[in-house]
């Protein structure tokens, strides 16, 4: 016996005898004196079986799953048999219950059978919106749930149309309005209710098998494809493409399991529209990456090192690109043959490199950026119509293609342009999108992947202070503050109290050279600096001097200086006179 049939098996035999087919005779009470059987009144019954639906549903998506494999490589569990075959002893038991009552083919009776089914039809949803994502833990998990979704769509299906032949005195096709719950009939509330329940099953069918593009994603990441991918072996020793065919290599495997796994074709279709959009998302992440570390090697602090540099040739990288991209289009043409509908997604994902290819290509060719407006319109309709991120993106290729001088006027020619970019996302929230994605699917849509790389840039154009301070806090702060930190104070101020971070007014740069935490937690204080900084500013309204104090006005140099003078001078006078 299996660990979930052992499981269902403990489940009915805890399961009320009225569910297991001795009648209505369990949601009885006994008399304490006579101890003969007292039958429910209606609602009493009502109250006691929507209470057992809701348990032994529970009990079965509860149950520890085990994958069961068939002969031609599906994956499944038995949560469908296990779920519709206890809805199937409920409903026995409420169908006992009107026999035995006289209430059954009654006006009454139809109304409580009804409700039951209703019950058991919310008891589903409930149930299934709990459990759904608690079942997705590997790529096989996901498969089987995805299967076994599918299935339980099926077999509502099957319940539905039993009811109707056995219970044909009900109006099933009688009109209603759907907009007005009070004028429609019960049984126009239980058809509604078990629509709903069947769209259910199909979209988590959708995102189960779509769900599984997550564990893919992480095989690669954990591989080398990552570090190989835009270095500088990838430029000049793998000259053949070798990394790209990695990548195609273990997206094809990956397909292979999939389509044995999956009992519906349907659903392979979905899976492969996703890894599709996945790996090139994958492989935008990686370029920008490269100029993110790239970025990180100009820090103020000369402690911070990155092995990070731009391609030793442009038109030599260009020309890597170029051909990872015919791979890509040669491979996704193999797939369209096969899945004609995926067409339309592939020439979508494929276009988004092309327009960067084509600005990396302008980057690298084009001292005056003079075509750059045509091609910032066309990737700010990839980008999810944000013009900061549309800038970034474009400030990014040209720093791996272009000259350090070039970037200046770069720059100022896409804040120039950035009315004209608003004006477009404006127009683009009247026009449907793109995708119909669900929002828990990460990694998918380049908008949402680029959202997810420029956050802290977005974060810096927020906060009212100069743009790299962000990026010193949390990239130097680990050598700048540490040290100070832990450098003898001089010995006048080995009496004085710490200073609060709260009566810190400005933050000059670069760091004062005294330590005012002697006896702080120092892995706490670097864990928390960040966040209790940006608090602190929040909280007291205070401006950011980033400039270095010699740099600064003297009144202003005054409004910096003083108040810790003030409280170092009155520490000491406390001490002094204790």
């Amino acid at each position: 016996m299996t660990k979930r049939a052992a499981g269902v098996s403990v489940l009915l035999a805890t399961v009320p005898s009225g569910l297991k087919g001795d009648g209505f005779a369990s949601l009885c009470s006994k008399s304490s004196d006579s101890q003969e059987r007292k039958k429910p009144t209606e609602e009493e019954f009502l109250d006691c079986f929507r209470q057992n639906v809701a348990d032994v549903i529970a009990n079965a998506y509860k149950a520890e799953p085990e994958l069961h494999h068939s002969l031609g490589g599906e994956i499944t569990t038995s949560l469908c048999e296990d779920v519709f075959s206890l809805v199937s002893l409920q409903l026995e038991a409420l169908q006992e219950y009107l026999n035995v009552s006289e209430l059954s083919k009654t006006p009454k009776g139809t109304d409580m059978l009804l409700e039951g089914l209703r019950a058991i039809v919310d008891s589903l949803i409930k149930e299934q919106k709990t459990h759904r994502d608690k079942l997705l833990e590997d790529i096989e998990s996901c498969c089987a749930a995805a299967n076994d979704f599918i299935r339980m769509l099926e077999k509502t299906e099957e319940f539905l149309s039993d009811l109707q032949e056995e219970y044909a005195e009900l109006a099933w096709n009688s009109s209603f309005d759907d907009d007005r719950d009070d004028e429609v009939p019960p049984v126009g509330l239980f058809h509604r209710e078990i629509s709903n329940l069947m769209t259910a099953y199909g979209h988590d069918a959708v995102y189960a098998v779509q769900y599984a593009h997550v564990f893919v994603l992480r095989t690669i990441k954990h591989s080398d494809i990552p570090k190989n991918l835009f270095s500088r072996d990838w430029e000049d020793v793998y000259t053949h493409n070798e990394v790209a065919l990695s990548l195609i290599k273990t997206m094809e495997d990956f397909l292979y399991d999939f389509h044995n796994f999956l009992v519906d074709e349907m659903l392979y279709r979905k899976v492969v529209a996703v890894l599709i959009q996945a790996i090139v998302c994958f492989y935008v992440r990686c370029f920008i990456r490269k100029a993110e570390r790239l970025r990180q090697k100009r820090p103020l602090s000369k402690l911070i090192k990155s092995k990070e540099q731009k391609f030793e040739s442009g038109e030599r990288a260009l020309c890597r690109m170029m051909y990872d991209i015919d791979l890509f289009r040669n491979y996704f043409g193999q797939l369209v043959k096969q899945i004609p509908p995926l067409g339309k997604v592939v020439q979508d994902e494929l276009s988004t490199l092309v327009v960067i290819t084509e600005c990396f290509a302008l980057a690298i060719t084009d001292p005056v950026t003079s075509q750059i407006e045509d091609l910032a319109l066309v990737l700010h309709k990839r980008t999810g119509a944000n013009a900061n991120i549309t800038r970034f993106l474009i400030m990014d290729i040209w720093m791996l293609g272009a000259p350090r001088e070039r970037q200046p006027a770069l720059d100022k020619k896409l804040r120039g342009m950035h009315d004209e970019l608003m004006l477009m996302s404006l127009r683009m929230q009247w026009v449907p999108q793109r995708h119909k994605t669900k929002p828990a699917l990460k990694g998918i849509l380049l908008d949402e992947t680029l959202k997810d790389v420029y956050d802290e840039r977005l974060l810096q154009e927020q906060i009212p202070c100069g743009g790299s301070l962000v990026h010193n806090i949390k990239h130097q702060v680990k050598h700048q503050v540490v040290d100070r930190i832990r450098k003898p104070r001089p010995k006048r101020r080995t009496s004085s109290p710490p200073v609060p971070l709260e009566q810190v007014i400005s933050y000059p740069r670069p760091l004062p050279n005294f330590s005012p935490y002697p006896n702080v937690d120092h892995d706490k204080f670097l864990e928390n600096f960040h966040e209790s900084f940006v608090e602190v500013l929040k909280l007291h309204n205070l401006k950011i001097f980033v400039t270095s104090s010699d740099e600064l006005e003297p009144e202003t140099r005054r409004e910096v200086v003083n108040p810790l003078k003030e409280h170092r001078k009155a520490s000491r006078s406390d001490h002094n006179r204790t």
